[in-house]
């Protein structure tokens, strides 16, 4: 089986298990408006009138700072107990509070002119063109991605109270507390590629998923430009040396094959090393 017809199945094994209909929950959208889903929230209902009372406390605050919530049950077999709620930053928030919290990145743009490909032999083709195709599916103010985006919304909850004390605030704490099980950001969408996908509404997930993983990528550079603009700093450079770390280890393991190759490929060269490291221990 050729791996077109591989990637066929996958996809359609995909589409069948969440249904159809349902398919476009994967792309991280609001069910009913076009609004980008920033960060979910999931806690499960027991019951307590006080943990009821901060949870409450904590919803209205982030809908007071302008946030918009839309809240559904789990739907699968295993998520039937719990309780999402899924927060959207409109622009004015984005705008106001990526400055706030020092998010804004003004020179974002210029800096692809420094995605050379010429000397980008090895590498993924064309990873400039990808990225400004990629930045312009970003919902909301220029130079903010769904990554930054959903940075800010955290440190935003991480500042909203939910009680009247002086340490009542953070979802950190609420988490701590278990009023919240947990809080996440979601992919841009699913990792395939659906059948007749236009490149214009491809994903960034997409793009690493065929140009990064898989054996067929392994001598490839990796996308750091892409890895950055998905994953953010650490994970760039923390992939940024692990390949500088496996190029030394390559360079090192021919420079010892070489020595080696040389070293036993001279036959009269080695015996005459043997002779003289023994007359050494003779004399």
């Amino acid at each position: 089986m050729e791996q077109g017809d591989l990637k066929k199945l996958s996809e359609e094994s995909t589409i069948a298990k969440v249904g159809k209909e349902k398919f476009s929950s994967l792309t991280g959208y609001f069910n009913e408006s076009n609004k980008r889903i920033d960060i979910v929230l999931v806690f499960k209902d027991d019951g307590n009138d006080e943990t009821k009372r901060m949870r409450l406390n904590f919803l209205m605050n982030a809908i007071q700072v302008g946030l918009e919530a839309e809240v559904e049950s789990g739907k699968m077999a295993e998520h039937r107990n719990l309780v999402f709620v899924k927060l959207h930053a409109p622009d004015e928030i984005i705008e106001q509070y990526g400055l706030y919290f020092n998010e804004k990145r003004y020179f974002k743009d210029s800096h692809l002119e420094f995605v050379n490909p010429i000397f980008n032999i090895f590498g993924t083709k064309n990873e400039r063109e990808l990225l400004k195709i990629v930045r312009t599916q970003y919902p909301g103010p220029d130079n903010y991605s769904t990554l930054e985006r959903s940075t800010i919304v955290y440190k935003l909850l991480l500042e909203l109270p939910f009680g009247d004390n002086m340490n009542h605030y953070g979802i950190n704490k609420l988490i701590q507390k278990n009023i919240f099980l947990d809080a996440f950001a979601l992919h841009d969408g699913p990792y395939f590629m659906k059948q007749k996908s236009k490149l214009l509404t491809t994903n960034l997930r997409q793009i690493l998923f065929y140009k990064w993983l898989g054996l067929i990528n392994i001598w490839k550079t990796q996308p750091i430009h892409m890895v950055h603009e998905y994953f953010g700093n650490r994970v760039a450079q923390y992939m940024a040396f692990y390949e500088y770390f496996n190029i030394m280890l390559i360079i090192l393991v021919l420079f010892s094959f070489v020595t080696t190759f040389r070293l036993y490929s001279n036959q009269d060269t080695f015996e005459a090393h043997l002779l003289v490291f023994d007359c050494v221990f003779m004399l």
